[in-house]
């Protein structure tokens, strides 16, 4: 595998480390404000991870990297660029964001709906009650 950075524009570079992972970074005065990392399978592309400083919050950096890693999804061929889940409720911030793509709202299987092995779905069920738990622990915690 390789390493190549190519401008895109207004301070954007798109990264491309291997066939399949793709980088966008933006910065602003030579420092990164944003940046984000997407994977492909098949003809789709799957947004991996994000993260942006507040002068990136600032400036939509977010906005310009995930515009430009559509851009260069569809110059390379893919046809759909699954941004990930979203949460109306407890991240109304990221669902505005996503919300503001215009894509389609597609709705998957609950991991233990898709299982019916006794198991493997009480294995579920309790990971999915510990993640709950732990995201109930983290708001408490920034209500204080």
């Amino acid at each position: 595998s390789s390493t190549t950075a190519s401008p895109a524009y207004n301070g954007t570079y798109v990264v491309t480390t291997t066939s399949d992972t793709t980088a966008a970074v933006k910065n602003a005065n030579g420092v990164p404000v944003a940046g984000i990392v997407a994977s492909a399978m098949g003809d789709s592309g799957i947004y991996l991870l994000g993260a942006t400083s507040d002068d990136g919050l600032n400036s939509k950096g977010a906005y310009l990297l995930q515009w430009t890693m559509i851009q260069w999804l569809k110059e390379n061929g893919f046809k759909s660029y699954d941004l990930g889940g979203i949460d109306p409720e407890g991240n109304p911030g990221v669902y505005a964001f996503k919300k503001g793509f215009s894509g389609a709202d597609v709705s998957q299987l609950s991991p233990f709906v898709a299982c019916d092995n006794v198991v493997s779905s009480t294995i579920v069920r309790a990971s999915l009650v510990a993640k709950g738990v732990v995201r109930c622990i983290g708001r408490l915690r920034r209500a204080r």
